[in-house]
Formats: C-alpha cells, structure tokens, sequence
C-alpha cells in the first residue's frame, strides 16, 4: 500500500549507494549497487490448503533482502533488512533467471521461481502470526527459547500436513460379507469421515 511505500532517495542515502539525478529522475550505475554485500534474504510464506483440489502447499508471498555490513567501529557485522517486495512483482524476472540446482549434475537446471516454489532454502522462522504481531525473539527470552520456539512452530506445520493426509484407511475396518449388521446402523458407513 501507499502508507508503505519508501522514498527511493532517502533509501539509497541512508544505505550509502551513489546516485545522480539526470533530468529530474535518479539514475543509479549498475555497479554502485551492493549486490555483493545481499547475503540472504527474509521470506514471508503462506500455507494452504484447498478443499477443492486437496492441495497442500506454501507460497512466497513477499520478499526482503539483507545486506551484511561491518558496523563502524565493531568487527561485528550487522544485519540491514532492505525492503519488502510481494513476489508476485519479482515472479516474471525470476522466472527467467536460471540457476544450477545440483552442484555434482550441471545439466540439472531451474530457475530461482523453481526454487523458491520447491522450498530449496533453508532458513529459521523468526515470526509466526500472532495476536501481538511480534517477532519470536521478542517473546523469548534466551537462545535456547527462541530455538525451542522455531521447532515447535515448525513441528506444528508438519503436524498440519501429517494430518491431513492420515484418515480412512487408518481407521476404517473391512467388515466380513457375512456378518451380521448391528442395530442403529449401517456397517458399511462406520468410522468414515467425509
């Protein structure tokens, strides 16, 4: 939306990227973006499930990049998360962007929409929605917390899709032809779920 939306200028100032302004327009060199320094990204992913197709699955909904910059006077590297871009935006670049999906097979190939889409990442979650909107490590306390905090969440979404896929054929029993039907019900219905 409008309300989120940054002021381009004030972004390549504050991170300190060289910019001109050429007939009323900003015009940044390709080699004056610190593509370098991008080493990782944060995700903002959705689960979901579609009755009518039985579908389960996650998509990327939005996408940030993270610059990893020495802070002055620290040999620590800090972290800058960049902006925010909904994927759906970047989707017909990536699509186009091919990449080696196998270190050991070059003729296995994809693109970065591949990747993304087939989860070939691996990251930590660092926020789940929650009534308070905050980040894991802002309800937790220590290390130890916050990384009992990501596996259970993560436990919970495997928990989701495990349960899904279990049902009828767990608990549903094959009746012998000739036995006898119960009163109060049909023996042929017992313990489905629809």
């Amino acid at each position: 939306t409008d309300e989120y939306k940054i002021d381009f200028k004030e972004f390549l100032d504050r991170f300190g990227i060289f910019h001109e302004t050429q007939n009323g327009n900003i015009v940044v060199s390709e080699v004056d973006i610190p593509s370098h320094e991008v080493l990782g990204y944060y995700l903002k992913e959705a689960y979901y499930f579609e009755t009518g197709t039985s579908n389960y699955g996650v998509k990327t909904v939005a996408l940030c990049p993270i610059i990893y910059r020495q802070a002055d006077y620290e040999s620590q590297t800090v972290r800058y998360p960049l902006f925010w871009i909904v994927y759906d935006e970047l989707r017909p670049y990536t699509l186009r962007m091919p990449i080696m999906t196998s270190s050991l097979n070059n003729t296995m190939t994809g693109t970065i929409d591949d990747f993304f889409r087939m989860k070939h990442y691996d990251g930590e979650i660092y926020k789940a929605t929650n009534p308070r909107n905050l980040a894991i490590s802002q309800y937790t306390s220590t290390p130890e917390e916050m990384k009992a905090e990501q596996e259970r969440v993560e436990q919970q979404l495997r928990d989701f899709e495990e349960r899904l896929w279990k049902g009828d054929t767990d608990t549903t029993r094959v009746l012998p032809y000739r036995q006898k039907q119960r009163a109060g019900g049909s023996t042929t219905m017992r313990n489905r779920r629809y």
